[in-house]
């Protein structure tokens, strides 16, 4: 099966599950052809390379200042088939669009395979709205779009009418949550075609020991991955820390994987507060170095906050940690609740609650061996039973073909 695959940024050190999918896709013999709107190259995931995508990757217009850098490979496209790319021009071209927008559209096209594949999947919805003719370009190829939540911090908000659109644009709609999927629906994707079948992993990448061991010497290793931004909450984990300094409880230590917006003001903090001898800033790690850190850590801390549309949906790293054997304690916060454990469901706090954050790490430190390896193996059986990516992956393809997907 030949798949275009889109993405908004790739490579991406910040989505190794993307990398993951397309792995994936290789590993069952499907043709890739991958597109995207920009990358981040620094650092990259060697498993980029080493899959060969770094070469494999194209790159689409986004502005119509970035049109000239197309004019080479649009006009050898034009040049190559210029019957076949006018007929997909007249195609993709919308009386109801702007000048502007049916320009940048003709030249993405041009950078396009003039074949069918069999499937396009978009992931993101800002992407799906730069690429709302695919339906028109590829007539009876399904179009599968990926919602992974609401727009970050900063970021412009995307219009109820524009996701309508964006989502009317697909055939089929995926998200990892019942939270993102209702979120979906509210703005606008329609009820029926949306499915929450969530982002998988290569089970066979996680390697935590047989018997894992917790708290040793009576120290806690606490462990935060991601984007150092107000929605992920870190703040209050750091509030929450102070708080348990105050009570003459020291017997931790928290590390934090990642940069972002918000660095230099948790820096600050830190320092303000004198417990830099407690919490080291790593930096952008690779994928082996994340998974060492994980392996050493006795709990990650997600304590993330709501703010507009953007929201935790499925949380990966979450499920990275439980994979590992890691306790994870997270907030009530999107779609996190619904992709932990059971067993951690107790460690599930209010969001912007230093206190109970506080309380928890407390709580943490009374467990004893044996507790903490039955919530480290209950952890790791739950995201083992509920996110291969080899079993998601074809689920979703099933969905793709099924043939109310063409209405």
């Amino acid at each position: 099966m030949h798949i275009i695959v889109f993405n908004e940024y790739y490579p991406n050190p910040f989505k190794p599950s993307l990398t993951t999918e397309i792995e994936q896709f290789l590993n069952d013999n499907h043709k890739l052809t991958l597109f995207a709107m920009g990358g981040y190259w620094n650092p990259i995931d060697p498993k980029v390379r080493e899959l060969g995508l770094d070469r494999l990757i194209r790159y689409l217009p986004t502005t119509l200042n970035s049109l000239p850098r197309f004019l080479g490979s649009s006009t050898k496209a034009l040049l190559r088939n210029p019957l076949g790319r006018i007929s997909a021009a007249t195609r993709i071209i919308r009386s109801s669009s702007s000048f502007k927008r049916n320009l940048i559209n003709i030249f993405r096209m041009l950078q396009l395979p003039l074949s069918s594949p069999d499937l396009c999947l978009v992931h993101n919805l800002n992407t799906m709205r730069s690429l709302t003719f695919l339906r028109s370009l590829y007539p009876g190829v399904p179009v599968a779009l990926y919602y992974h939540g609401g727009e970050l911090p900063g970021m412009s908000i995307i219009s109820n009418d524009i996701a309508a659109s964006a989502f009317d644009s697909a055939n089929v709609v995926f998200t990892n949550t019942e939270n993102s999927k209702s979120q979906a629906i509210s703005r606008g994707c329609p009820p029926h075609k949306i499915f929450a079948i969530p982002v998988g992993f290569n089970i066979s990448e996680f390697k935590p020991p047989k018997q894992r061991q917790y708290y040793r010497q009576k120290q806690l290793r606490l462990l935060s991955i991601g984007r150092f931004s107000v929605e992920k909450g870190l703040i209050y984990a750091l509030n929450g820390l102070v708080q348990l300094i105050d009570q003459g409880i020291t017997q931790w230590q928290y590390r934090l994987i990642g940069n972002g917006p918000q660095e230099a003001e948790l820096k600050d903090f830190v320092k303000n507060n004198n417990i830099t001898d407690k919490v080291l800033f790593l930096g952008l790690l690779s994928r082996k170095e994340v998974l060492s850190e994980l392996e050493q850590a006795d709990a990650l801390l997600l304590p993330s906050i709501s703010i507009g549309v953007c929201q935790e949906s499925q949380a990966c790293v979450v499920q990275e940690a439980m994979l590992m054997k890691t306790l994870v304690v997270t907030t009530q916060t999107g779609g996190v609740p619904e992709s932990i454990a059971p067993q951690m469901q107790r460690f599930c706090l209010p969001a912007q609650d230093s206190s109970a954050i506080a309380e928890c790490i407390k709580e943490l430190m009374s467990l004893d061996q044996s507790q903490w390896q039955i919530l480290g193996e209950a952890c790791r059986d739950f995201a083992v039973s509920n996110y291969d990516i080899t079993r998601l992956i074809k689920k979703m393809l099933e969905c793709c073909f099924r043939t109310e997907s063409y209405a």
